[in-house]
């Protein structure tokens, strides 16, 4: 949950839905630089949520769909715990 907890790798990742992309691609559509992007998508590949492919010169992301939807037990865990300010 704490890779999805970030506005511009939610983007990334809509984005990626869509279809597999590069950073070159990316990173005009999202509104950072190359290098920024891809330290978010490193970040999204640790947690599991994307995978790499080699394409030619381009590396390629594409939405590991299994691994979005097993997040949610976890969500649901959080969002039913009680809040720890009571």
């Amino acid at each position: 949950l704490r890779a999805l907890a970030d506005d511009t790798r939610l983007r990334t990742l809509r984005l990626i839905a869509e279809q597999p992309r590069s950073t070159q691609e990316l990173a005009p559509l999202v509104g950072i630089t190359e290098a920024g992007l891809s330290k978010q998508l490193r970040l999204l590949n640790e947690a599991g949520l994307v995978e790499r492919r080699r394409e030619g010169y381009y590396v390629l992301y594409r939405l590991i769909p299994e691994q979005v939807a097993a997040l949610a037990p976890s969500l649901e865990a959080f969002l039913r715990a009680s809040d720890p300010t009571d």
